[in-house]
């Protein structure tokens, strides 16, 4: 009787050890593809990707150098793991000058997506517009991902001109900038 429960209890321990080593992976892994929310707060946000983000980064990052650094955070739909090796290879640690990059994937119109990016906290949000498309289907998406932006960081529409605060004369603690940046030729 003794031994059958030590076998048990072995048994039983076992088992658990199985459960807490595959949570453990599954969190792990989850953190090396980015499912978890971004942290930071007052980061610059790129939302899209085309030929002009390596440009846009580098100037960010030397913009934040006098701040001892920054945050920036990209959201696009390519696979993260695939844009961490980019900027590996294109941007080295100490090019960064204290910047950190954040990648996440995901769709830019989807209001999950964009706060796990933490739109809300970004300091500025800036819009890629798609490369490989025309020029009415670039706007249109563009536009989307705008309202989507104003949807999910204000809780409300709103009209962009440009820079864009609360046009409904509220006294936000926050102000949303947001770019078109041109197409690509």
């Amino acid at each position: 009787v003794g031994l059958v429960n030590t076998f048990m209890g072995m048994f039983v321990f076992g088992l658990v050890c199985a459960f807490v080593e595959d949570a453990i992976n599954c969190k792990m892994e989850a953190l090396r593809r980015g499912k978890t929310k971004v942290l930071e707060e007052g980061f610059d946000l790129i939302i899209g990707w085309n030929a002009r983000i390596l440009p846009l980064v580098s100037q960010l990052c030397l913009a934040n150098e006098s701040d001892g650094g920054g945050a920036v955070v990209i959201l696009a739909e390519m696979d993260k793991p695939e844009m961490d090796d980019f900027w590996m290879s294109e941007i080295s640690i100490e090019d960064r000058l204290g910047t950190k990059i954040i990648t996440r994937e995901g769709d830019s119109i989807t209001p999950i997506n964009l706060n796990k990016v933490s739109a809300k906290q970004a300091s500025s949000i800036v819009i890629l517009s798609p490369a490989p498309h025309m020029p009415d289907e670039s706007d249109a998406a563009v536009t989307r991902t705008m309202l989507a932006v104003a949807l999910t960081v204000l809780g409300l529409w709103l009209q962009f001109h440009g820079y864009s605060g609360c046009s409904y004369g509220c006294s936000c603690s926050f102000r949303v900038r947001v770019r078109v940046l041109a197409r690509s030729a």
